[in-house]
Parts: structure tokens; C-alpha cells; sequence
């Protein structure tokens, strides 16, 4: 049953998760039965009376998308209608991550640990379930050393701000966090904002737009990892120290994380590291040759 439980919590979640609601197709008729006219305004009179937006929020209702219960409940009053009625209603529940089951787990054996010394039961149950593994689903997008140079190569010939460019090459080079990158400052004498990676007009830099750069860069070089983003380039800079052997001590200091972090976040590249080393060391003992029977 334990075992069972965590497999559920990995794949469906913990129960719960968010409601959203849909027109149903009679209801999007109705609607346009009931549109007003193009000279009395038509469906953003509907809109405006209704105070959820002319351009985006009503359009997607009216084409049966998805929307919170707030704007359901208001669109299906509107038209005098019950809201399941008019709408349908579905939950959507997404999966827990490996990490957090393991916190659920923990919880679990621990509350178990403490029956079994009151007397309550004889064993953990715990103790024999399969447990949630850590660090295979949970592991973050990042450019490998082939991967690299495309990324770089799409960098510079993309048509953005060269601040963009530069932020994303220190991002990559020195293993900053988009935040760390954006804020970087010249120490001068000049009276200005002293921003390094500025927007356009000399101000910081939005934090959506170094993530935009790497969707652009994501549709030009489809060979690169799909669920790149911004903050991969930091994971990039980090899984490339390790993969080049250097110690999780040092990792962290040049990441300015903590060994405990590094060691959690970027257990598959130390795993990666340790299976090439295994191949160095059996590869060595292959030039012995056979050894005798």
C-alpha cells in the first residue's frame, strides 16, 4: 500500500490541484444567439458589462478555453444560467516531484518508527517499499560540451540588444543566476545607473528577457535541449566544472552555493563523472590484457 501510495503521489499528485472551467458547446451557441449588434457593440459590450477584459479574457471563454470559476461564475449569471450548466469543470493535478515524495516518505517512516516503539505495530512499512529515486526526474535542463558552442553560435547571430548577449555569456562563463547577471554594476566614477547588462534605455534589464533570447535561440537550433531556459546556463556552467573533474568543494565556492545543494541538485552529473572514471579504470586493466584463469 506504501508502495502504491508513492507511485500515485509521483505520477498523479496529491489530490486536490486547480479547477478550471470550459464552455460547453451548447453554451458558446447560446452565446453568439444572443450577441448583441455590431452597432450596439457586439460581444465587448458583453465584455465591458461583465468587467472581464474585451480582448483576451471573453474571447477565450466564448471559444470554450479554459478559465477560473470566478470568470465562469460571472459569464454563466450573466446569461442566466447555472455555472455547471454552462460550463464544465475539470481539475487539473500535477504530478509531485521525486524530491518531495522523499520528504512524504521520510514523514511516513518516521510516524511509523514511533508506533512500532509504543508497540502499536511490529515492523515499518515503510521500510520494505520502493522509494521515489532522486535525482532522475528531477534533473534540470543544461547544455553539454558539444552543446555549447551551438548555443553560443546562435547567441551571436541572433537579432537581440548586445546587453542581452553579454548577460546570457556571463551566465554561461562565470555561472551567474539571471538576477546576479542583470545587477552587475561598473564600479566608476560616472554619475550613472552603472548597470553592465542595461535594457535599452540604460535601466536593469526585465527578467523575462534573457528567457526570451533562449526560446528564440531554442526554435533556431532544434538540436538543443527542449526545456532550456534562462537559468539552465547557470546548470550548464555548473554540470560542465564537474563533468571537467573538479571536487564539489570548490563547485560550490565557484557557484556560491553550498556543498549541500550542489551535492542534491547536480547528483547525475557526479554520477556521470563516477561512471566515466569506472571506464578509465577498466579500460586500464583491458591493456593487461587477459588475465590468467
Amino acid at each position: 500500500m506504501i508502495t502504491k501510495l508513492l507511485a500515485e503521489l509521483l505520477e498523479k499528485g496529491g489530490g486536490g490541484g486547480r479547477a478550471l472551467y470550459s464552455a460547453k458547446p451548447e453554451f458558446i451557441e447560446l452565446m453568439y444567439e444572443k450577441k448583441p449588434s455590431r452597432t450596439a457593440g457586439g460581444f465587448n459590450l458583453v465584455a465591458r458589462e461583465l468587467g472581464i477584459g474585451v480582448d483576451n479574457t471573453f474571447v477565450r471563454v466564448r471559444r470554450g478555453n479554459n478559465c477560473d470559476k470566478e470568470i465562469a461564475e460571472k459569464v454563466a449569471k450573466y446569461y442566466c444560467l447555472p455555472l455547471l450548466t454552462a460550463f464544465e469543470k475539470k481539475v487539473v493535478v500535477k504530478p509531485l516531484s521525486p524530491s518531495y515524495v522523499s520528504k512524504i516518505t521520510y514523514t511516513l517512516s518516521a510516524l511509523f518508527t514511533a508506533c512500532v516503539k509504543n508497540g502499536v505495530l511490529f515492523q515499518n512499512p515503510v521500510a520494505n517499499a520502493t522509494k521515489p529515486r532522486i535525482g532522475e526526474m528531477d534533473i534540470p535542463a543544461y547544455l553539454d560540451n558539444t552543446q555549447i558552442p551551438i548555443f553560443l553560435d546562435a547567441l551571436n547571430e541572433l537579432d537581440i540588444d548586445n546587453s542581452i548577449r553579454v548577460a546570457l555569456t556571463l551566465m554561461l562563463m562565470l555561472g551567474l543566476r539571471s538576477g546576479e547577471a542583470r545587477g552587475l554594476r561598473w564600479i566608476s566614477l560616472w554619475q550613472g545607473y552603472g548597470v553592465i547588462c542595461p535594457n535599452t534605455t540604460g535601466g536593469l534589464m526585465d527578467k523575462a528577457t534573457p528567457n526570451k533570447a533562449v526560446k528564440r535561440i531554442l526554435n533556431a537550433r532544434k538540436e538543443l535541449p527542449r526545456g532550456l531556459h534562462a537559468h539552465s546556463i547557470r546548470h550548464s556552467f555548473v554540470s560542465l566544472l564537474i563533468s571537467n573533474g573538479l571536487d564539489v568543494v570548490n563547485v560550490a565556492a565557484l557557484a556560491g552555493d553550498t556543498i549541500e545543494i550542489i551535492s542534491k541538485h547536480y547528483a547525475h552529473s557526479f554520477a556521470e563523472r563516477r561512471a566515466a572514471a569506472m571506464d578509465v579504470v577498466g579500460a586500464s586493466f583491458a591493456q593487461l590484457g587477459n588475465p590468467p584463469r
